[in-house]
């Protein structure tokens, strides 16, 4: 499966965030688990597993880390040769967590860093896959007053002033509750929504070689210019998802 993934495309400077909380449900290894109750497949699996395939795609430096959702929130390396059950079982126990500070992810965690260690712009992560139930806190202020949108505007003006780009964020809803929290509207820049369990939903997200034309200055020197991307948006993924060729012979019926 990996392998089928990696001929779709790239996934540079991912990095995925791992929501293990309790509304997740819980992992362990043995005879007794199981992966549903009444059908139910518990988050936690999915979001394990999506967070291996993701560390294992991704290119260095961003490749077997990940960042956990715990209080702080820490970047967690995982051993590319250890044993599956041992390495998810580490993962769950590295970013155990009682809640879920989505808000420290930016804020507290890769802003500072990249401070810390001067950091290139272009060097700056470009991508977070956050794999949740979407049960997380609201990052809102002590007030409580915050609204979801403002509070994204900060984070965006934060990384602005130190001269970085907000990285795209998808929403991977892993529980499908009608309750989930949707912290985003259809044509908000930069940001995307999923659901499901399947690795293949990566495929939307993976990037071909960045295409390139020729330039020629005043001076007759030929310059290499790549075309710019826009950020994407929650329709943007949805019509790209729907595009595909095994959809086009569905008619729509209203």
């Amino acid at each position: 499966m990996i392998e089928r993934l990696r001929e779709a495309g790239t996934l540079d400077n991912c990095l995925a965030v791992c929501d293990v909380s309790g509304s997740m449900g819980y992992f362990s290894v043995g005879p007794s688990q199981k992966l549903s109750e009444n059908g139910y497949i518990k988050p936690i699996f999915p979001a394990l597993s999506l967070t291996l395939v993701l560390a294992t795609l991704a290119k260095p430096p961003f490749n077997n880390v990940f960042i956990s959702f715990s209080a702080p929130p820490k970047i967690e390396t995982i051993l590319p040769h250890a044993n599956i059950a041992d390495t998810v079982c580490g993962m769950e126990l590295d970013c155990l967590a009682n809640n879920t500070d989505f808000n420290a992810v930016f804020m507290k965690l890769l802003l500072p860093l990249a401070k810390k260690h001067n950091l290139k712009r272009d060097d700056m992560v470009k991508r977070l896959f956050v794999f949740s139930d979407m049960q997380f806190d609201e990052a809102r202020q002590a007030d409580g007053q915050e609204s979801w949108e403002t509070n994204h505007e900060s984070i965006v003006r934060a990384f602005d002033e130190a001269g970085y780009d907000m990285p795209e964020i998808v929403y991977w809803n892993l529980a499908g509750r009608a309750s989930a929290a949707k912290p985003i509207t259809k044509d908000t820049p930069g940001v995307s929504i999923v659901s499901g369990f399947s690795g293949n939903l990566l495929k939307l997200f993976m990037d071909k070689e960045e295409e390139e034309w020729i330039d020629v200055d005043e001076k007759g020197n030929t310059v290499v210019k790549k075309v710019e991307k826009l950020r994407m948006t929650p329709l943007d993924i949805m019509r790209k998802a729907l595009s595909k060729k095994s959809y086009a012979g569905l008619k729509v019926l209203d």
